[in-house]
Parts: C-alpha cells; sequence; structure tokens
C-alpha cells in the first residue's frame, strides 16, 4: 500500500462530499492501492481486505458503485482483467517520482453518452480535470433499476 497526500480540492469536492464518510474513505483507500496512474485492480474482496481489514461488516462493493455512479472511479474490462481507474486522481494528490510506470492497462476512451431529457437528474457536471487529455470519460449514470438496488445496498458504517 502506498502512501498518499490529498489535496485540499478533494476535501471539498460536491461530487465527493455527497457520499458517505465510509464511501469516501474507501475512495482514499483507492489511492493508496492505486498505481502512479491512479489505476488497480477492481476486486472488492480484496480492496476490503486492505482497507477494512477489521471491520467485516463493510460493504466496499456497494462503496464501488457509489463512487463509479458518482463518476469519480471509471470501472472497466481490459487485457481480460478487471480494474478500476480514477479519472482525477492526478488532481488530487501527487506521486513518489521514483514509482513505477503502470503496468495495468488504460481504460478506452467511452463514447460520450447522450443525455435525455428525462434523465437529466441522473447527470453530473464535467470539471476541467474531467476533460484533461488522456483522461477517462465518467462512468454513466447508472439507470434506474440499478439506482433502485444500490439504494438497498447498506452504507459502510461508522
Amino acid at each position: 500500500m502506498r502512501s498518499r497526500v490529498a489535496r485540499g480540492g478533494f476535501w471539498d469536492d460536491p461530487d465527493l462530499g455527497s457520499l458517505s464518510a465510509g464511501t469516501r474513505l474507501v475512495f482514499f483507500g483507492l489511492w493508496c492501492l492505486s498505481d502512479r496512474e491512479g489505476r488497480l485492480e477492481d476486486d472488492a474482496r480484496r480492496i476490503k481486505a486492505r482497507t477494512f481489514p477489521y471491520q467485516a461488516e463493510a460493504n466496499v462493493e456497494a462503496a464501488l458503485l457509489r463512487l463509479a455512479d458518482a463518476g469519480l472511479i471509471v470501472r472497466y474490462e481490459a487485457a481480460g482483467g478487471h480494474y478500476i481507474a480514477i479519472p482525477r486522481f492526478l488532481a488530487w494528490t501527487t506521486v513518489y517520482e521514483k514509482e513505477p510506470e503502470s503496468i495495468l492497462p488504460a481504460p478506452a476512451k467511452q463514447a460520450p453518452t447522450k443525455t435525455l431529457p428525462s434523465d437529466n437528474a441522473n447527470t453530473r457536471t464535467r470539471t476541467r480535470a474531467d476533460t484533461e487529455e488522456g483522461a477517462p470519460e465518467p462512468t454513466p449514470a447508472l439507470d434506474p433499476l440499478c439506482r433502485s438496488a444500490l439504494a438497498s445496498l447498506p452504507e459502510i458504517e461508522w
């Protein structure tokens, strides 16, 4: 696990601030598990073991779903594996200069999705950091059926 420092914008980000404290803690844990490009393997069981080793009831998969729905992480498949990318990773932290290059595949650029007028409640405003060259597109908002299933998942308790 790597040591990471959060820049000031992390603490007052409105997308992140709308999530529970437990989900925000999972998000910061992802930083510590990720490589210098903000990528890591998408394995909720392993992430839970590394970030909440003493909290059996922690539902990391639910936190990952919430983070993806908020556009804070991108879950993707590449080269036969499942991965997570943190689009604004380099905007929020500085990596150690001697940290090795990423060996994990980058997510493919997603085609922009059209927003239907009835879907406006499920979209988020993209920031300049989201649109910088090489940053993956945010995960599209969940459809209403997935959103209702997500709402039924328990939060990480404090």
